[in-house]
């Protein structure tokens, strides 16, 4: 996606599909549809709430994947990115040690960064992306 497409990355990780042991939803299971606020920011009413906190509330959240394919589509339709500001939590995805990944822009670096968080990290600027699913 935006290696293709010239972005910078910064990966916490060599390996994504290796590391991401567990996704909500997944297309290898089958295709299917979810929408996501039309927000450069991750959603304002998400923040300062854990994964955890947000999994007791039955939040429905972005996938790393999701995520990684919202950012390429918004760079390719605007020549921008998202969560410019915000870092967006994708509560949809874990690692085998049960760490959420994240995603964001580092202007200061010009690069897309994916990084970790424990499950019950809060902070203001770490907010999750509500999922919406679709009929398919």
């Amino acid at each position: 996606g935006h290696k293709k497409l010239g972005v910078k990355f910064y990966l916490y990780v060599d390996d994504l599909d290796k590391v991401v042991t567990k996704n909500d939803r997944d297309p290898s299971n089958g295709s299917y549809a979810v929408g996501f606020c039309r927000t450069i920011e991750a959603d304002e009413e998400n923040k300062n709430l854990s994964a955890n906190q947000l999994k007791e509330r039955n939040h429905k959240g972005i996938t790393l994947p999701e995520r990684l394919l919202l950012g390429a589509g918004f760079y390719v339709a605007t020549g921008q990115h998202l969560d410019m500001v915000n870092i967006t939590l994708c509560t949809g995805s874990r690692d085998s040690d049960g760490h959420v990944p994240s995603v964001s822009w580092r202007s200061d670096a010009r690069r897309v960064d994916v990084d970790w968080f424990y499950p019950g990290s809060s902070i203001d600027s770490i907010r999750s992306r509500s999922a919406v699913s679709l009929p398919v």
